[in-house]
């Protein structure tokens, strides 16, 4: 529930940023807008968030959203990569480097 606040939030504000007509709203903009904006610190405490969700956290931007939004499918790979102002390889090269991060944040099982 807080997250599905904060994104209308988010994508509210960046809609208001926005000039001219929203029939014309070019939604690559749009989107680069709200990933640029300052995230809330109303969000959930780190002790309410485990395991990957910790995990994907802590990554710094744009490495967490580049990751979020290509495992959703919101967008294609080339979509994405205008959003975040990147060339596709950039944008794979970006993705290696938040799965790395993820893969070295996960907690170790332990097999018996």
């Amino acid at each position: 529930m807080q997250a599905e606040q904060a994104l209308r939030e988010t994508l509210s504000e960046s809609l208001r940023t926005i000039s001219g007509d929203p029939q014309e709203t070019d939604f690559v903009e749009f989107y680069r807008t709200a990933l640029k904006m300052p995230t809330a610190s109303s969000g959930p405490g780190e002790t309410e968030l485990a395991e990957w969700a910790l995990a994907l956290h802590h990554l710094r931007e744009p490495e967490r959203s580049a990751i979020t939004l290509f495992y959703l499918e919101i967008f294609s790979p080339r979509v994405l990569s205008e959003l975040l102002g990147l060339d596709l390889e950039g944008l794979a090269l970006l993705i290696a480097a938040a799965r790395r991060s993820l893969e070295g944040q996960q907690p170790k099982s332990t097999t018996a």
